[in-house]
């Protein structure tokens, strides 16, 4: 995997591993081409290539579940500990 070097020109830099960004991995994926189309459109208005659209969309559903799944676990817990 090829990855892209920043030049530092003084000093060293600590990044916190929470700013540390995924690797990405290509993958294959079929789509019907209005999908795609749509898709592409979007992301001009956006000002970004359609692929990072997908890859935002895909991580907003999977974030958005994981609060879904959080906030049940966290009612769960509260009715256990205050009986509500």
């Amino acid at each position: 995997m090829k990855t892209k070097k920043n030049a530092i020109r003084y000093g060293k830099v600590e990044v916190d591993e929470d700013l540390m960004l995924e690797p990405k991995i290509r993958t294959t994926i079929f789509l019907e081409e209005s999908m795609r189309d749509n898709l592409k459109q979007e992301a001009v208005k956006r000002g970004m290539n359609y692929q990072q659209l997908l890859r935002e969309i895909v991580r907003d559903y999977f974030d958005q579940n994981n609060d879904q799944d959080l906030k049940k676990r966290l009612d769960r817990l509260e009715k256990r500990v205050f009986g509500a």
